[in-house]
């Protein structure tokens, strides 16, 4: 159990590679820009690391990072305007429409319906980029048609990404001791949690869609 390449030394040896994988992927976020391309290399760090496939987080990011770079750059920069547009929104039904309002009504479940879908891809596109190769396009399609055909590991997935980050949010209020943790171990955690089971929904379509193919 305590041996070098025992289960203890090798769950220590991955919990130091999220702690590294977090500053690596803060770094490459600063210029806000790129936070595309370095989420994209930060999944395919995640899934290797759950497949055990690779100790180099440094060497595994870089190469995911320079092979999607300009699809990474285009997506974040898509989501990036549509998440904020969700929040304007948001924030527009909430505070500028009348209260009681049908319309309002309406609209606040069209863009919560609007948000959840924009999570899902968010799970699943960063790590279909990062593991197939295709157009942006064909990336968003697939992230979306594949969390579609997966819905109750989607739902799995979503659900615990909330409470994640519900937990974190409550530690930094209320448990400081908790909330170092979170700060250690960073987003990228999310990430390695929801590789657990990206990793084995993705590995259904290697073989199945030839305009997929595998990095």
């Amino acid at each position: 159990m305590f041996q070098y390449d025992g289960p203890i030394w090798r769950f220590l040896s991955t919990l130091c590679d999220i702690i590294i994988l977090n500053i690596i992927w803060l770094i490459c976020c600063i210029p806000v820009i790129t936070i595309g391309p370095a989420t994209a290399a930060a999944h395919y760090v995640a899934m290797k690391l759950v497949k055990d496939e690779g100790r180099n987080v440094w060497s595994m990011f870089f190469k995911s990072f320079k092979k999607n770079f300009k699809q990474g750059l285009i997506l974040g920069i898509i989501f990036t305007v549509l998440g904020a547009l969700l929040i304007l929104d948001f924030y527009l039904c909430l505070y500028k429409l009348e209260e009681g309002n049908m319309f309002n009504l309406v609209m606040f479940s069209a863009l919560g319906f609007l948000a959840i879908i924009y999570l899902i891809e968010m799970i699943y596109v960063w790590a279909v980029l990062a593991r197939f190769d295709n157009t942006v396009k064909q990336t968003i399609l697939n992230a979306f048609f594949i969390a579609m055909g997966n819905i109750r590991a989607t739902s799995v997935l979503l659900a615990v990404d909330i409470i994640i980050v519900i937990a974190a949010v409550l530690s930094y209020a209320f448990l400081p001791q908790l909330a170092v943790l979170f700060t250690v171990f960073g987003v990228p955690l999310i990430f390695v949690v929801n590789s657990l089971k990206l990793v084995k929904i993705l590995d259904k379509y290697v073989p199945q869609h030839k305009g997929m193919d595998e990095m």
